[in-house]
């Protein structure tokens, strides 16, 4: 969702900071942990608000790294970014569509994401983050001039393993694995991003695939667990990037929620891990996205596993510009009083976020 849940049994990173009262800005699109996830039949079909706003146009993706970040780690999530537009998986997200109003014509999402660029941020706000911290990262990324302002680009942070994260009234591997929301210009308009992380080992049993908690594609199981986390979010920010709402199920899950932790057709790489697409040199275990159209998981229209040996060329990204800066099983349903389905605390922890 705006916020992405955990699996279930998943050991909570330790904190060093009390979790802050989440705000209005919190209140949408996390990915859940395994174990929290959502069942998806009983909640109906997806729908489209008619009206509300999705990022159809080619999808410029920014990351910050926050921490410590190798190549290898940076390159895997560029590449990933930068082949998911072209991929089978795609297909899928390209369904969603934007409408005015029932006698205007569908603008459909596009099919190019690029990864548009990279700053590097060495704990500028420290070690110990709230939710409110993320979007000023992302401020200050542009401040440094990093990235433009763009309303229509996705802003995505990265945390590092030594870096603890709390909105929503949990906490970045204690209650989710990743979420995607919207922050504020100076001007006054809204900009998405979203957040995940390198999965630890403290992490991987709540955010990490099954098959893959000792053994990874790519030799490297904190970062490509976060890959799907990634893939959630990323389809999330396109298809309902704002708190208007735009394609949601009937308690407000989105496409990523709907499937998360469901895999597949999977294929076994040679050192044992499991995979069910790849590009860009790379394969990659990715969840299942939801077709609005045939209202199921999907890996994508025609989706097959390439072999371990297939390079597929990479796709072309504008200049990418590197700067340091310094400065869901099923969840609970609503039990407190004055709780709605669609405030995301009351649907995970039972509670208003306003509590």
């Amino acid at each position: 969702m705006i916020a992405t849940t955990f699996v279930a049994s998943l050991a909570i990173i330790a904190a060093t900071a009390t979790p802050s009262k989440p705000t209005a800005a919190h209140l949408q699109s996390i990915a859940p942990m395994r174990g929290k996830t959502l069942a998806a039949t009983p909640y109906g079909p997806i729908t489209y608000n008619m009206g509300a706003p999705l990022l159809t146009g080619p999808l410029d993706v920014y990351f910050v790294y926050y921490g410590k970040w190798s190549s290898a780690q940076k390159k895997l999530a560029q590449d990933f970014t930068s082949g998911l537009g072209d991929s089978d998986w795609w297909t899928t997200t390209k369904k969603y569509y934007y409408q005015a109003d029932a006698s205007s014509p569908k603008v459909y999402v596009d099919g190019q994401v690029r990864f548009a660029g990279s700053a590097d941020d060495n704990y500028s706000l420290g070690k110990s983050l709230s939710g409110d911290d993320v979007p000023n990262i992302v401020k200050n990324a542009i401040a440094a001039g990093s990235f433009p302002e763009s309303e229509n680009s996705l802003y995505y942070v990265l945390i590092d393993e030594l870096v603890s994260e709390y909105a929503l009234g949990s906490s970045f591997c204690g209650g989710y694995c990743g979420y995607h929301n919207q922050g504020s210009f100076s001007s006054g308009k809204a900009f998405p991003y979203a957040l995940s992380g390198k999965i630890g080992s403290s992490c991987i049993g709540g955010c990490g695939p099954p098959s893959n908690q000792d053994v990874s594609p790519n030799g490297d199981t904190a970062t490509d667990a976060m890959i799907s986390v990634m893939a959630h979010e990323i389809t999330e920010a396109v298809t309902d990037p704002f708190a208007n709402r735009a394609w949601n199920d009937t308690p407000g899950f989105e496409n990523g929620d709907k499937c998360a932790y469901k895999y597949g057709s999977t294929q076994t790489d040679s050192n044992g891990a499991s995979y069910n697409s790849g590009w860009n040199g790379h394969n990659f275990l990715i969840q299942m996205n939801w077709d609005p159209e045939t209202q199921s998981c999907t890996q994508g229209s025609g989706a097959r596993p390439p072999s371990t040996t297939t390079t597929r060329k990479t796709t072309t990204v504008r200049k990418t510009t590197t700067r340091k800066t310094t400065t869901t099983r099923r969840p609970p349903k609503p039990t407190s009083s004055g709780c709605t389905t669609m405030d995301i605390c009351c649907i995970y922890i039972g509670r208003s976020c306003d509590q």
